[in-house]
């Protein structure tokens, strides 16, 4: 894989690195690691954090406080890119059957990434972006090692 690539990621991604409890955890650290010591920077919807500060507050009841540093290290690291009206539209006439889904691969396709990161078995099934988990996104990048 390219290491200039445009990398998508999705909402289950971001949720992975709060959570270190949830199973793609490790591997979605790993991989944001490798892209940041790689020189990539991935894009991320502002749909993607609001949709992640609902669920880490109200699902794990986790600390708004925390999430709000994890948002300014972002900041940092990520592009953070919003969903539009296109994307919107796009996805009211897109095959992908999750809606949210076909919003997010809408604004990642409108940012020219050529990849996307998740977890989602159903999106890397009727995405039409390759989609990559964090495990295959880690042995791509490098070489399977």
């Amino acid at each position: 894989m390219s290491q200039r690539i445009n990398i998508y990621c999705d909402t289950n991604v971001y949720i992975d690195i709060l959570k270190d409890d949830r199973i793609n955890s490790g591997a979605s650290f790993r991989a944001m690691r490798l892209m940041s010591s790689n020189g990539i920077r991935p894009y991320i919807s502002t749909q993607s954090i609001v949709d992640a500060a609902y669920i880490m507050s109200h699902t794990y009841k986790y600390d708004i406080s925390r999430f709000k540093d994890s948002v300014r290290m972002i900041n940092g690291n990520f592009n953070i890119v919003s969903i539009t009206a296109e994307d919107i539209i796009a996805a009211s006439g897109s095959p992908i059957e999750d809606f949210e889904d076909a919003a997010q691969v809408s604004c990642a396709g409108r940012h020219g990434c050529r990849a996307i990161l998740s977890a989602d078995a159903n999106l890397k099934k009727c995405s039409p972006i390759p989609v990559f988990t964090p495990e295959e996104f880690i042995a791509k990048l490098t070489g399977g090692n």
